[in-house]
């Protein structure tokens, strides 16, 4: 019982270290490459290697410049950079970094191009 309390004591902290949903398309596919970039730069013993690190980057690379071209600016990119490092910093705090990364990892394969 300790358990499941903590477990959902954990996920109520995760939902709340979470940004707020991107206000336009821009923004989402910006947060969508500073996903992949952090996924890239931080989990790469996690995306199984080298190869895969390099997909990683060259997501983060087309998600951006997609943003670009739905009119993101380089202030906009770099504010959802610090905002998926927030949230991953967060969630390493409760369930620690391997946790985090398999997510974060998991995520940007199912969302990749």
């Amino acid at each position: 019982m300790k358990r499941v309390l903590i477990a959902i004591f954990s996920l109520s902290f995760l939902a709340a270290c979470a940004p707020p949903d991107p206000t336009s398309p821009a923004q989402a596919m910006a947060r969508r490459g500073a996903a992949y970039e952090h996924a890239a730069r931080n989990c790469g013993g996690m995306a199984g290697g080298f190869n895969d690190i390099v997909m990683m980057r060259d997501q983060a690379a087309l998600s951006y410049a997609q943003a670009r071209k739905l009119g993101a600016t380089e202030a906009l990119i770099e504010q959802e950079k610090k905002a998926v490092a927030t949230a991953v910093g967060g969630a390493e705090f409760w369930v620690g970094k391997g946790e985090t990364c398999s997510k974060l990892v998991t995520e940007a394969a199912m969302n990749a191009a």
